[in-house]
């Protein structure tokens, strides 16, 4: 995959900035307070959506909706305009203040028509690791240069997942198996 442009609209300390990534390994070096952390956070957001947090009073970095939303309210997000297995797409998205609020098109770049190639989940689908695993390993800011694996990231440097419904299915066997240790456990283990 290839990011051709962005277009961030709103988004932090951001407004209307356009970029383009190279194929392969990117560098930014910038000013502190340039808005480093708040451009890989948007990339993120536009590939994985935005979640959902319980309001609190306690600062979460990773709670991007709380910390990116304008000051004054309104939608905020952008568009990335990206090249595919040959194809071009614009994904664009927009946030409210609720996940209810959030929109989300994807653009064939030949047709100039909506396409359905992807779906709201199309980190996931494009990358192969969860929101998650592309935070701990596709963008990796100054201060964080730890790298931890999960789930996603282990399975999918293993080769584990195949396809999108391969974690699902290891999910129902694990619970299938604690279920039958558990009835083992109820029978003083005489099974």
């Amino acid at each position: 995959m290839k990011i051709l442009s962005c277009y961030i609209d709103n988004f932090g300390k951001l407004h209307n900035m356009k970029c383009s990534l190279k194929d392969g390994f990117n560098m930014m070096n910038a000013d502190n307070g340039w808005g480093k952390s708040t451009f890989g956070a948007f990339i993120r957001t536009m590939f994985y959506g935005m979640n959902q947090k319980k309001s609190g009073a306690k600062f979460d970095k990773w709670d991007y909706r709380r910390n990116y939303q304008p000051w004054q309210g309104g939608k905020f997000g952008g568009c990335i305009t990206f090249e595919y297995k040959n194809k071009e797409y614009r994904l664009e998205r927009y946030f409210g203040s609720k996940i209810s609020e959030d929109t989300f098109s994807l653009i064939d770049l030949k047709t100039m028509q909506v396409s359905n190639d992807f779906g709201p989940q199309i980190g996931q689908e494009i990358f192969g690791i969860d929101g998650e695993g592309f935070e701990r390993s596709a963008y990796i800011p100054q201060n964080e240069l730890f790298i931890e694996a999960n789930d996603s990231i282990n399975n999918r440097l293993l080769g584990l997942v195949e396809d999108e419904n391969d974690m699902s299915r290891f999910s129902v066997a694990i619970k299938a198996l604690d279920k039958a240790r558990r009835e083992l456990v109820k029978t003083g283990g005489r099974g």
